[in-house]
């Protein structure tokens, strides 16, 4: 068994998905070009939907991608290495 692994079953029900989007203008949103990365801190579109569902502005929200674990990781370090708001910085 590995982590997150889906099934056949799962697989096939999402399949469809692969082949929907058959013009390059299916890949832009807000004037921004999708498939090469979007912008840095996330697509226009997705950061209202995200600033919607939790409340704040769109200059408070980072959408990364889809590796929770890069995204901590990253985090932990940048704070390990530049401290975090209101905390005492650290030179390591």
């Amino acid at each position: 068994m590995a982590r997150g692994k889906p099934s056949k079953a799962q697989l096939d029900m999402v399949s469809d998905m692969l082949s929907i989007l058959t013009d390059p203008k299916d890949c832009v949103s807000d004037g921004t070009d999708a498939r090469n990365y979007g912008e840095l801190s996330g697509l226009s579109a997705a950061k209202r939907l995200f600033t919607d569902i939790l409340g704040c502005k769109p200059e408070e929200c980072f959408i990364g991608g889809n590796a929770s674990l890069t995204l901590m990781y990253d985090t932990v370090s940048k704070a390990y290495t530049h401290g975090m708001l209101h905390s005492e910085k650290t030179l390591v």
